[in-house]
């Protein structure tokens, strides 16, 4: 079932619709100690093996790609949070961080000691055209939340 969509009376699969910062942020929807344990509920259930496994096999479908990516930046808290959103949890972080890291090291460390050897100053990375984008200022952007 698509749950985002259904939620929505267009059809719309935009992810702010699940108002991830609202949820585990907005003090209108819990206390600390609420909205803390749901921080750690997103992450023991969801981030720790969707991370894991978008390392180990790296060729995921993009809705999930773009739902990790989503959740994973909306468990940081809001930009202007002033407090570290995951120290509840932040130990196993970063665990799992430095799984990940180990994962992609096997992946992908031979090739980049095959092309540090060819291109020491990375001059071929260095001059890949930027990527433009048509909002001025990304961080910038809400999605009228509370939080």
């Amino acid at each position: 079932r698509d749950l985002i969509a259904e939620s929505s009376p267009t059809g719309s699969r935009a992810l702010q619709r699940l108002r991830i910062l609202d949820m585990l942020f907005c003090d209108k929807e819990g206390d600390e100690g609420e909205l803390t344990r749901r921080r750690k509920v997103v992450f023991d259930r969801f981030l720790k093996s969707a991370l894991l496994r978008s390392v180990q096999e790296p060729k995921i479908d993009e809705d999930v790609k773009e739902l990790l990516v989503f959740i994973f930046n909306q468990s940081a808290g809001p930009p202007q949070e002033e407090k570290n959103a995951r120290s509840s949890y932040q130990t196993e972080f970063d665990a799992v961080m430095k799984e990940c890291s180990g994962f992609m090291e096997d992946l992908y460390g031979g090739e980049f000691d095959r092309l540090l050897k060819e291109d020491p100053n990375f001059s071929a990375l260095m001059n890949l055209p930027t990527k433009n984008t048509k909002v001025p200022n990304i961080k910038e952007l809400n999605n009228g939340r509370f939080t």
